[in-house]
């Protein structure tokens, strides 16, 4: 179905976005690169709704959604550059 989809593709996200960091050396400063933390928001409606609080004042988090397809548009970028 469209959310198992959904959830696994975020899974994929988060696991890229775990290596990404990892392989600067877990520096906290990297994460507040302006890249790390449009990722991070990127992932963030996945990660309430899995802990439970995807209903309520959380719910309008879902539109930070969107910033998915900004992600993507950068990976097609950087695929591009590899041509």
């Amino acid at each position: 179905s469209y959310y198992t989809l959904e959830d696994f593709i975020c899974v994929i996200f988060i696991i890229e976005y775990v290596l990404r960091w990892y392989s600067r050396n877990l520096r906290p400063g990297y994460l507040l690169k302006w890249e790390m933390i449009f990722d991070s928001l990127s992932f963030l409606p996945f990660i309430i709704d899995q802990q439970g609080f995807g209903d309520g004042i959380f719910s309008g988090l879902t539109a930070l959604r969107l910033l998915r397809i900004l992600r993507l548009q950068r990976f097609l970028r950087d695929v591009e550059t590899f041509d």
